[in-house]
């Protein structure tokens, strides 16, 4: 094909320009009003907002744009559009109708209050500015009487007698004087909308419908209504139409609270308790706080069997909890399950009819109490039962057993006799084993056995008797005989691998409990001892994948704390993470589990990760003392938490009898060097205490700290026979070099060198201390340290001063520059390098890196002193003077050593 000429490329350019020009705003405004009278809003918007970008004057456009947006439900935006019509001119008494309206739409109607009409205002206008100001007011004769005669027509009256019936609730009224003029022009859709809804709160949601679908088949596009209408289709239970409502309107609207919450409730409804909990949980972060989405909230979270979180959005509840008897109850069991018995009891009997509203869960407080030896707060409420006339309440009175109770032991004998139940033989025998009246307990399963020869729970109970009475033959028959009846039945599996362990049939044990475990994976006795038998035998990851199974069975917190456990056992640190990082810690969460993960953050060296773990288990619990400590002795946590020194004064007000937590501050009082508070702690423990190495250990490095080192000598050795490492080495060294005895600090770094012959550190010190008795040793020292360890920069930096000593300078330079290539913003490594420079009068390139080093330390003397060394070697010597004269300190060799530079300089 030949390509077309440029000449004829121009003409049709040309041609396409002169047949399309742009529409004129006329045609353009009266295009748009026909595209509203055809309903389609979302085109009118568009032609519209071309004319008034292209003329803001257009007051006629602006206008029509905002009834645009109005009638396709964008309320905010058809406000905005008719207050820059203000700007033009005066409102028209129909568009301040609209703008009214606009503002009542956006569910903001008080702003209503605030705006004046004139006489040529609409009714519809008069009216919805009397009902909103009497609403917010409730004043009727100075707001609601003086608009009456200024309304034209009659239904402008009933309209206002149908709102104001409304604001009272008195919605059966309010839709009858509705019903009167719903079908009216003039006040469409807003009658119809209120209508919707008052029918709604008066139980009408068939004919609350029917109004919002007359509304939403007129074409006019209100969400809210949409919003409106859902709401009454979840009432009726048509919950999938709802759902395709409410789902656009999540896409349309992101982080809309009201749609959140009322996909809640649907979820709830349809047993989707994660969805609904997400939904509810996301409703209150949006900004909903009413007592029907905490209490999805909560009860979402207790169908999850999540207590702790359930507990939580129960206490945002407040008051609204008593008004609902469900949520009521479900908060009583909440905290029953998280352990709060003896609240859960003094509520119901506090309450008037506490224990009679709630029968069931005042049995399971009675049976929680007493497991928990709460005996007298279990005997006031069971004296409550009596005085309700429910004292025959044999399961109750089960519970009561264990307590010891006369009367409700008499109770569950009888029963037993008229009618024998396995629950009745159960507390009993539970009360004969916690009594340890084994006897008892075989006697009374031997004679159920005769009536129930194949009770499993009857054996159980008399093979447990007879284990107890050290008979283990006659124990063992009878775990066989339940086993003929139930295969791996899980008490008798449990006793026979206990049995099979200590006979030293391991493999038999294990066997046991595995196959058992297969049908009974959430038993814990079995988990327990499968954990306790394998840790013996040195091999903790054998349990491993039967606590993963009842975790992915059963993932409530006690399962994650056993497998928490059981991969801390088995040293897998990194899965601990994993499993932990994303549980939700509370005020009842278990202290093991912060040490889980603490422990596990940290022997990954997520030191970070476990500080900032610890600090929120001190925020969150901060009367736990072990939180505090845990806190203290992490590893970086001086470096990773500001001002944690605060915190230990503040614990030491807090927890003034915990002495274990008082040897934790003082050894940070120690390193701090707080001679006051240290001594005063030190000196408060108890006698007993301070036999203890701990104590010992601080009141050595106490007295190091006070320069008493022949003291503090023999009770720092004892802290390093205990527990020979590193820390406790060097403490013992210090020790020495206090009392001027380095060839004792070289005896016992090398008496330690021969355990540990592979510590850097150890064989650091020892090249540290001779470098003030034997320069070439130490040299060698570091040399060797650096063909195991060639990125010791340290130790590169002492081989460097130590050769400036000895007049080396070449070799000072190579080993200092290695230093400051590894570390190239280490003052203490610049300086060593600049001191090569200066040796040599290379003052210039001294002065550039001592420049460098008092930028990154501003306070170390030394450099100062090197530095106008360098500045009087390159004729600056008004700065070099300054310098000297600018260094402040109280050491009289220093400031002697001051003066004679300055003598020098001048």
């Amino acid at each position: 094909m030949r390509k077309l000429s440029s000449f004829i490329l121009i003409s049709l350019f040309t041609v396409s320009l002169i047949g399309c020009s742009e529409p004129k705003e006329e045609e353009q405004v009266e295009q748009s009003q026909k595209l509203i009278a055809e309903s389609n809003y979302a085109e009118a918007i568009i032609v519209l907002k071309d004319v008034v970008v292209k003329n803001k004057n257009n007051d006629d456009a602006r206008s029509l744009l905002a009834d645009a947006y109005f009638k396709n439900g964008d309320f905010i935006q058809s406000e905005k559009e008719l207050i820059r019509v203000t700007d033009l001119r005066k409102h028209t008494p129909k568009e301040q109708e609209q703008l009214l309206l606009a503002i009542y739409f956006q569910q903001d109607g008080f702003r209503i209050i605030d705006i004046e009409l004139d006489d040529k205002a609409t009714d519809l206008s008069k009216v919805l500015k009397a009902f909103i100001t009497f609403s917010s007011t409730n004043r009727f004769n100075d707001v609601v009487d003086p608009v009456i005669p200024q309304l034209i027509t009659q239904d402008s009256k009933l309209l206002l007698d149908g709102l104001i019936a409304y604001s009272l609730e008195n919605f059966t009224v309010a839709t009858e004087q509705f019903s009167q003029i719903k079908n009216k022009e003039a006040y469409f859709p807003f009658v119809s909308v209120i209508n919707g809804l008052a029918h709604y709160q008066s139980g009408e949601n068939e004919a609350a419908l029917d109004e919002y679908n007359l509304i939403l088949k007129s074409s006019i596009n209100f969400d809210l209504v949409k919003l409106y209408k859902s709401e009454a289709l979840i009432q009726f239970q048509k919950y999938d139409e709802a759902k395709v409502i409410l789902a656009k309107l999540s896409k349309k609207y992101e982080k809309q609270p009201v749609v959140t919450k009322l996909l809640s409730l649907i979820d709830y409804a349809d047993e989707d308790y994660v969805n609904a909990k997400r939904n509810s949980e996301l409703a209150i972060t949006y900004g909903i706080s009413d007592s029907t989405v905490r209490g999805i909230a909560a009860l979402s979270s207790m169908s999850l069997q999540n207590y702790e979180a359930a507990y939580q959005h129960f206490q945002t509840m407040g008051s609204d909890i008593q008004r609902d008897a469900s949520f009521n109850a479900a908060y009583l069991y909440t905290k029953l399950k998280l352990g709060y018995e003896a609240d859960v009891a003094e509520t119901l009997m506090q309450r008037e009819s506490g224990v009679e509203s709630f029968p069931n869960i005042t049995a399971s407080t009675i049976e929680n109490l007493l497991a928990n030896r709460e005996f007298d707060m279990a005997e006031k409420l069971e004296q409550q039962i009596i005085e309700k006339g429910m004292s025959s309440n044999t399961s109750i009175a089960r519970a009561l057993v264990k307590m010891g109770n006369v009367t409700a032991i008499e109770v569950v004998e009888n029963e037993l006799k008229v009618n024998p139940s396995a629950d009745s033989l159960y507390t009993l025998v539970s009360y004969y084993f916690n009594s340890q009246d084994f006897e008892q307990a075989k006697t009374l399963s031997l004679k159920y056995l005769q009536t129930e020869p194949n009770s499993l729970m009857a054996l159980n109970a008399l093979m447990l008797s007879h284990a107890n009475l050290e008979e283990n033959d006659e124990a063992l028959a009878i775990a066989a005989k339940i086993q003929t009846l139930s295969k791996n039945e899980a008490i008798s599996s449990n006793f026979i691998a206990i049995q099979q362990f200590e006979n030293n049939d391991y493999d038999a044990s294990y066997k046991t409990l595995s196959e058992s475990l297969s049908d009974n994976i959430l038993n814990v006795s079995l988990l327990k001892t499968m954990r306790t038998i394998n840790i013996k035998i040195g091999e903790p990851e054998r349990s491993l994948p039967f606590f993963q199974k009842a975790y992915e069975f059963d993932n409530q917190a006690a399962y994650k704390f056993w497998y928490a456990q059981a991969l801390t056992d088995a040293k897998l640190s990194l899965k601990v993470i994993e499993l932990l990082k994303n549980h939700q810690f509370t005020a009842n969460t278990p202290r093991a589990i912060w040490v889980f993960l603490a422990d596990a953050y940290t022997y990954n060296e997520q030191h970070k990760n476990a500080v900032n773990l610890l600090e929120s288990w001190v925020r969150i619990q901060p009367n736990d003392a072990f939180a505090y400590i845990k806190l203290l002795s992490q590893p970086q946590a001086k470096r990773l938490v500001p001002g944690i020194y605060n915190l230990v004064k503040e614990g030491l007000l807090r927890f003034k009898d915990n002495e274990l937590f008082s040897l934790f501050a003082a050894q940070y009082a120690i390193d701090l060097g707080d001679e006051a508070i240290a001594k005063r702690v030190l000196t408060s423990i108890s006698p007993e205490v301070q036999k203890s190495l701990f104590y010992k250990n601080q009141y050595g490095r106490y007295l190091l700290l006070t320069k008493k080192y022949d003291k503090a000598l023999p009770l720092l050795i004892a802290a390093y026979e205990n527990e020979p490492n590193f820390f406790h080495l060097s403490q013992v060294n210090n020790a020495y070099l206090g009392m001027l005895q380095s060839d004792k600090a070289i005896e016992a770094i090398n008496s330690h060198l021969i355990s540990f012959p592979d510590d850097a550190l150890a064989k650091m010190l020892k090249a540290d201390v001779l470098m003030w008795t034997d320069p070439d040793a130490a040299i060698e020292e570091y040399m060797m340290l650096l063909q195991k360890y060639p990125k010791n920069a340290v130790a590169m930096n002492n081989i460097a001063w130590l050769s400036l000593q000895k007049g080396e300078i070449s070799q000072a330079r190579n080993f200092a520059q290695q230093a400051v290539d590894l570390f190239p913003t280490n003052s203490n490594f610049l300086d060593t390098l600049a001191q090569t420079y200066l040796r040599e009068e290379n003052y210039k390139t001294a002065q550039s890196l001592l420049a460098l080093a008092l930028k990154n330390n501003p306070t170390d003397i030394n450099i100062f002193f090197n530095y106008a060394d360098a500045l009087y070697g390159v004729g600056q010597k008004e700065n070099a003077v300054r310098v000297l004269k600018n260094i402040r300190t109280v050491d009289p060799k220093l400031k002697v050593e001051i003066n004679l530079r300055l003598k020098k300089y001048l």
